[in-house]
């Protein structure tokens, strides 16, 4: 039995990670060790840089499995009991050769994300019943048709779609269907026309075009400028390209139509229908003004961690122990399951009114970052705290004997090989947050804090950050972390008028006198711009927050 396989077993651990030149030997020698397929209780599993082409059918044996990492191997295909692993949630295939992906996906239904670019891909299964994916790459492989496995009404949480460097000669009309999709990465193809329902994506707000022969040389051209201007792209399309809606996209639209004008449910009542009125939670959002804070985002950042959002919560309810509690136990369910383990997106949240000034975002060398990280009393270098970190990762992996790292330090990981490192920095010069890994103690938040400040950086994609503060707001909604109107809080007791005014503004926007049941969430805008002025994203936008069991009031 290999030592990886039999410390997971002896110790009872929830990982294995089999990587690397020693691995890959003994694989090309006898193949996997047959005694991973008794590891039931494992929840990630990676196999990575070997000569893998064959997985047994035994692997649907690992029921428990939520993350399966297979990249940089050689795999021809995927055995059909990948479909008994019910539990899944990512699933990393990229760098191989496979040439098709099994029908079992449909049985894969908490898939959350799928990556199988640079294979050998013509063809995709049926994913319509993965209702749960926010994200699909299927990016330099060998499709000749736009997937219309991908078209289906149930994905309502895809966001974001990669089919770049591939074969494909169209753009399937009923894309329309996709209600969520908000980025779509279509360069390098061979694409000629484009269809007028590409733009009626009502939330698609990035969609990359290039390097395809198309013939309407004007477009072409548009798509073409530096930096990319999709809203100008997507008005074109709109105005200019021929529609070739199919009846299916219009038989969904028509469907949607008649369920967003409905404003009152029906409940039966003694063999009448009675109509009531439905009270729904509310998030209101307040436009930014000229005084609100600001970011300003550098290039440096565009190869590290390139892409990030902000918004201020005003009402928070953090002076209440288990609101507080709960307000941390959200954004770490976060990081293990939207954010892919920080891997595509890190929450980080501060006390506003700590922050001096607009705030910069950019990369710099570790020696040149220097904040004082969360529970430490002094300022440290990034560099000094990731060596610290990783000395501190390998003395407990030790002593625990574990093969893998826990806590922050299995994060460590995602800044192996960089030269420079993110941060956001004060006006005044403090560093106040270094993701992926923590933000500033001087900036944290308390039960003091009134008005917080969130932010959300990633490497792989705006619209998966936007899902992330999307998803971040709702939950705190959901959860009842707000202040509401005649609820006693902790600092109402010593007269905060702060307090007293952000409850005078909750009730100030109710929608109705009944509408007091309901709780009300605060969001003030932040824009984001580039170091030279433009702006680069602003949010919550008016493509943000559409959702159809809160109510949402942009003032």
């Amino acid at each position: 039995m290999w030592t990886e396989i039999q410390q997971v077993q002896e110790h009872q651990r929830h990982e294995l990670v089999l990587t690397g030149p020693d691995v890959a030997k003994r694989i090309a020698e006898a193949g996997l060790d047959e005694h991973l397929y008794n590891l039931v209780s494992v929840n990630f599993l990676e196999i990575s840089k070997t000569a893998l082409t064959l997985l047994d059918s035994r692997l649907g044996n690992l029921k428990n499995l939520t993350r399966l990492v297979l990249h940089y191997n050689k795999l021809k295909e995927l055995p059909e009991s990948l479909g008994k692993l019910s539990k899944l949630k990512f699933l990393d295939v990229s760098h191989n050769e496979i040439e098709e992906l099994p029908e079992v996906f449909s049985s894969l239904t908490e898939l959350h994300s799928i990556n199988a670019s640079v294979n050998l891909l013509g063809k995709i299964a049926d994913l319509s019943q993965c209702v749960h994916l926010t994200y699909v790459d299927v990016s330099h492989n060998k499709l000749e048709d736009f997937p219309e496995n991908l078209c289906s009404g149930s994905l309502v949480n895809l966001l974001d779609i990669k089919l770049n460097a591939n074969q494909m000669r169209n753009v399937s009309p009923e894309i329309t269907l996709l209600t969520g999709l908000k980025q779509m990465d279509l360069s390098v193809n061979r694409i000629t026309v484009l269809p007028r329902e590409l733009s009626e994506c009502q939330k698609l707000k990035e969609v990359l075009l290039q390097d395809n022969p198309l013939k309407d040389a004007r477009l072409k051209k548009l798509i073409d400028q530096k930096p990319p201007k999709f809203k100008a792209v997507l008005d074109y399309i709109r105005d200019h390209c021929a529609p070739m809606k199919t009846a299916a996209a219009t038989e969904a639209a028509a469907g949607k139509a008649k369920a967003a004008g409905k404003s009152k449910n029906k409940k039966k009542d003694g063999g009448g229908d009675e109509e009531v009125d439905v009270v729904l939670d509310e998030i209101v959002i307040m436009q930014g003004t000229d005084e609100s804070k600001r970011v300003v985002c550098k290039p440096s950042v565009a190869e590290v961690r390139p892409y990030i959002v902000c918004c201020i919560i005003r009402n928070l309810q953090l002076d209440v122990p288990a609101k507080l509690k709960k307000f941390i136990s959200i954004q770490t369910d976060l990081h293990d399951d939207l954010c892919d383990k920080r891997m595509a997106a890190t929450i980080a949240t501060h006390d506003l009114d700590l922050i001096k000034g607009d705030i910069t975002y950019e990369a710099r060398p570790p020696r040149a970052i220097k904040l004082q990280p969360l529970k430490r009393s002094a300022d440290v270098s990034a560099e000094v705290l990731v060596n610290q970190l990783r000395d501190e990762a390998d003395a407990l992996r030790k002593e625990k004997k574990r093969s893998t790292y826990s806590g922050i330090h299995k994060y460590l990981n995602l800044l192996q090989d960089k030269t420079t490192y993110p941060c956001l920095v004060a006006a005044d010069g403090t560093v106040i947050s270094f993701p992926p890994i923590t933000n500033s103690d001087k900036t944290k938040i308390s039960p003091a804090t009134k008005n917080v400040l969130v932010e959300v950086t990633g490497s792989k994609s705006l619209a998966v950050c936007k899902a992330v503060m999307d998803k971040l707001l709702l939950d705190c909604l959901k959860a009842g972390l707000v202040v509401i109107e005649g609820e006693k809080t902790g600092t109402e007791e010593s007269g905060d008028d702060d307090v007293e005014d952000v409850t005078k503004a909750v009730a100030a926007v109710a929608v109705t006198p009944s509408s007091t049941a309901a709780k009300v969430l605060i969001v003030e805008q932040v824009k984001v711009f580039e170091e030279a002025g433009e702006l680069k994203v602003v949010y919550p936008s008016r493509v943000d927050l559409n959702v159809s069991h809160v109510t949402v009031t942009r003032s």
